[in-house]
């Protein structure tokens, strides 16, 4: 059996946590409104303190939860890039070039060239943490000597650079 909980604007919207107390006693006074019957999202709502659902403190309350679990875990390790394959490219020709490494994180990390163009990695083979493609394309290498390619993760973490000689 639903309880139903007054709908009086008077009556403060219900709050979880230290001030609300689950129990079997008598439902509350009659009104259009009906509790939670899952008992589930009533115990999840009992933990949250200073929260009612629909509330943007609960939002708040999720966000907090998750990062502290998430931020409680030591941080990833920096991405580092070991080969490049081709090592050597032709200038003004587009050129795909395979980055192998460790640390990449597939679904986040971008290639940088020279430390400020950004390159995404191409979708053909997928990505992996331990090697990315991309495309250097024939504008980037316009004449011949050397650009520098690192690996970004969108955790901010970026590889040392390794060189690509264009020839």
């Amino acid at each position: 059996m639903a309880e139903t909980l007054p709908t009086s604007a008077a009556v403060a919207p219900i709050l979880a946590g230290d001030e609300m107390t689950i129990s079997s006693q008598s439902p509350p006074p009659s009104g259009s409104q009906t509790a939670l019957s899952d008992s589930d999202k009533v115990t999840l709502m009992s933990y949250c303190p200073n929260a009612w659902p629909g509330d943007a403190g609960f939002v708040n309350w999720s966000y907090m939860v998750y990062n502290m679990g998430a931020a409680s875990g030591q941080p990833a390790p920096a991405p580092v890039v070991s080969g490049l394959s081709p090592a050597s490219v032709q200038h003004n020709k587009n050129n795909d070039i395979i980055i192998s490494g460790t640390g990449f994180d597939p679904a986040t990390a971008i290639v940088v060239l020279n430390g400020t163009t950004n390159i995404t990695p191409k979708p053909s083979p997928p990505p992996a943490p331990t090697s990315l493609t991309v495309t250097i394309l024939s504008s980037q290498t316009p004449t011949a000597g050397s650009v520098t390619l690192a690996v970004k993760n969108g955790d901010g973490q970026v590889s040392s650079a390794a060189t690509l000689t264009v020839t």
